[in-house]
Order: C-alpha cells, then sequence, then structure tokens
C-alpha cells in the first residue's frame, strides 16, 4: 500500500479489486427483498465502466458532477468513477 499522505479512494479501490477479488464490497435489497452482493471485482469492473463514460462525455479533472439518487448501488458507482476522473461531486 502506498503512503498514506498519497493514498486515495482510488488507490483504495484498485488495491482491494486485486486483494480481494471475489469478496463482498456491497450488498443491498432487491425487491423482493433478497439481498444481492457486489464482488470487489465487480465493482471496481463497473465503476471503470461509468469512469470510461464520464470521460467519453468530456468530464475533465475539476469538472462538477451533481448525482441525484437514492442511497444506493449505482449511486456509490457514479461517485467513485469521479473519484477517478478527479471530478468533484
Amino acid at each position: 500500500m502506498k503512503n498514506m499522505t498519497t493514498i486515495t479512494t482510488s488507490d483504495i479501490l484498485l488495491e482491494n479489486a486485486t486483494k480481494y477479488a471475489d469478496k463482498p464490497a456491497l450488498s443491498s435489497k432487491d425487491k423482493a427483498g433478497n439481498w444481492k452482493t457486489t464482488t470487489w471485482a465487480e465493482f471496481s469492473g463497473e465503476t471503470m465502466d461509468v469512469a470510461k463514460s464520464l470521460t467519453s462525455l468530456g468530464f475533465v479533472k475539476g469538472d462538477k458532477l451533481s448525482i441525484y439518487s437514492y442511497n444506493r448501488k449505482e449511486w456509490y458507482i457514479a461517485y467513485a468513477a469521479a473519484n477517478f476522473v478527479m471530478v468533484l461531486v
């Protein structure tokens, strides 16, 4: 792990995706009340997909992004993706 003065949330996500690929990262209930678990590898992959989408939409370091959503997995993925692109949320 990097020195604590230089570590970012993006660094932690990538490290966890490598170290704990098949371990649970996020869990939420579906409409039927069943738990759905997202692994670190899945979370990282989905986050990178959204980060690429933000870049292709023209977002650059320092831009601002507003995420309006209930507290759910997709919100956190969008937030983490914005961190990768260095976009302010």
